[in-house]
């Protein structure tokens, strides 16, 4: 995990790996993102298979990320997608309360 001290207006990406060439790709991902301006935070160990990213949404977006890993491992059999999930920062959620008893 390698993460900025910069205040950005964070959101964050989460992208599934998947290719033989993923786990042996790992350091030169997170390398490639950490030297983008715009990325706060990469984590790879959080969720195996997934790479996820803070990063400052006036200047970046996900499926550009998922494209750097794309570009970057185009021969080393390893293919990022963007999640859109839970943990993807930038949906609004709203809480529904549950039903009185």
């Amino acid at each position: 995990m390698l993460w900025s001290d910069t205040a950005l207006p964070l959101e964050r990406a989460a992208l599934l790996l998947t290719g033989a060439g993923c786990r042996p790709s790992q350091q030169a991902i997170v390398e490639a993102f950490m030297g983008l301006d715009g990325i706060a935070r990469v984590e790879t160990d959080v969720i195996p298979d997934h790479v996820l990213i803070d990063y400052d949404g006036g200047r970046l977006k996900g499926e550009a990320l998922a494209d750097i890993v794309n570009e970057l491992s185009a021969a080393d059999d390893c293919r990022a997608a963007v999640m859109q999930s839970c943990i993807t920062a930038g949906i609004e959620s709203r809480v529904v309360p549950s039903p009185a008893r």
